[in-house]
């Protein structure tokens, strides 16, 4: 991970899942993730902090703590020059992806065909990332 950039893009995607799985401002959460990872409480505090440069190894055992593939925090962190700004911010797609699934069980009456569902979702997704981006159907369906 040498790039500042994509340090803060995978400590963005890490809180964001911790926020998720309600364990993001918990005490001791430091403390915690060192003893499952291997890491001193200090380093994870650091890195969270933007303090210590990410190493391979806690972004591959960060994943196992988090209970995702390691490409999902990977992911975009490649592109960190023009092509980035069009890339597609999956954490917020796949936001939009979750909230309209819930809605559509939430009434199980209200039933909207795939292509519909799609075209909802990339609608979505333009409206609150705030800029206009193709998003590839295999891409919505993938999450």
């Amino acid at each position: 991970m040498k790039k500042k950039e994509n340090q803060e893009i995978i400590v963005k995607k890490i809180i964001e899942k911790l926020r998720t799985n309600g364990e993001w401002g918990k005490h001791g959460l430091f403390a915690k993730i060192g003893k499952k990872t291997g890491f001193s409480p200090a380093y994870v505090g650091q890195v969270f902090n933007g303090n210590k440069p990410i190493r391979e190894s806690f972004v591959e055992k960060m994943a196992d703590y988090l209970g995702v593939p390691v490409e999902l925090l990977r992911r975009g962190t490649d592109k960190i020059d023009n092509a980035a700004r069009g890339s597609i911010d999956l954490v917020l797609l796949e936001r939009i992806v979750k909230t309209v699934e819930e809605f559509l069980k939430k009434d199980g009456t209200f039933d909207m065909p795939g292509e519909k569902k799609n075209e909802l979702i990339k609608l979505l997704y333009n409206k609150y990332s705030g800029r206009e981006v193709d998003i590839k159907e295999s891409e919505i369906l993938s999450k």
